[in-house]
């Protein structure tokens, strides 16, 4: 529900007020940044405190209620930092990178940017996040003139070092461990099982808005919450739900769809587009408060590229 009016109310937004398009994204880019200098701050106060990551994430929680995901690399000052608002990052390090002069007047300003955001995306230990952050780079790279294209590769190429520090070097290896793998895809592998079995039951309307299965629970905070998030829809809305949501997103993103410039542009847009859609079987994020500002991130998209250029030439 919050995800389809975020996205409903951005819609007429821009029909009504396209200026100020520029506006908002520039407050979607400060939070996404000043969560990213919190995440260096726990980072440095854990190394110079010695304390584990983990130990002031559990703080955190605690004085907000809420429960945040993290994990301990073992005799480091590194650790998991993730929070729901991370999966906006590789969408914001793709806008950075392309239309980066709206966002700073000075390279060395960008540079510092993107590379907060970098690091952001690497403290969410999350393998996805990972995956679309890469992704986003190189479209960004190859959709960009030639001149920025070797900038981009430049500031991509800087942070090879920083992947070479022993602590992040340990982190690599313990997320893509077998333990880890196994343990995350078991449990994904699980409950793909009991929510098709469930869906099965009430395959056309679904059990109810909110539905989750007795005995088998992801968390107790949010019982209806399945990392699955389509299998876990399915079987809550059946397929008739499921169609008119997808119907209402899918009509909202193609309008400002077909308004982009280039084949390459409307490339692009599809494929950033097709692998969000993809979060939800993995992740219970798509559809959410952080899910409806990336879907917003798709109507934007279109109107930013034009107020990009009135920007480059204005300058």
């Amino acid at each position: 529900f919050i995800t389809i009016i975020f996205m409903f109310l951005m819609y007429c937004y821009i029909d009504i007020k396209k200026q100020n398009v520029r506006t908002l994204s520039f407050c979607v880019f400060y939070a996404v940044i000043f969560l990213a200098l919190i995440k260096v701050s726990i980072f440095l106060i854990s190394a110079v405190t010695k304390m584990p990551v983990v130990y002031y994430i559990d703080n955190i929680s605690y004085f907000f209620g809420v429960k945040l995901m993290t994990l301990d690399v073992s005799e480091s000052s590194i650790g998991r930092i993730n929070f729901i608002s991370d999966y906006i990052i590789p969408y914001m390090v793709f806008f950075m990178l392309k239309h980066g002069k709206q966002y700073a007047r000075s390279n060395m300003l960008l540079y510092c940017s993107v590379g907060l955001l970098v690091i952001s995306a690497f403290a969410s230990f999350s393998r996805f996040i990972w995956g679309i952050s890469i992704l986003c780079v190189v479209f960004a790279v190859f959709s960009s003139s030639i001149k920025k294209n070797i900038y981009v590769f430049l500031i991509a190429i800087s942070f090879i070092p920083f992947f070479l520090i022993s602590d992040v070097y340990d982190a690599f290896t313990l997320r893509f461990s077998s333990q880890q793998i196994n343990s995350s895809d078991g449990a994904r592998s699980e409950q793909f099982n009991n929510l098709n079995e469930h869906f099965f039951d009430e395959p056309i309307l679904g059990h109810g808005l909110g539905y989750y299965i007795k005995g088998f629970v992801r968390s107790s905070d949010a019982m209806y919450s399945y990392e699955l998030q389509f299998n876990a829809l399915l079987m809550q809305v059946g397929i008739i739900g499921v169609a008119l949501l997808l119907g209402v997103l899918g009509y909202m993103s193609i309008r400002h769809y077909q308004k982009l410039p280039s084949l390459m542009e409307k490339f692009i847009y599809f494929s950033l587009y097709f692998t969000w859609l993809c979060a939800g079987f993995f992740n219970p994020v798509l559809f959410s408060s952080a899910g409806g500002v990336i879907f917003s991130f798709f109507i934007l998209y279109p109107v930013c590229i034009q107020t990009s250029r009135d920007f480059y030439y204005a300058s």
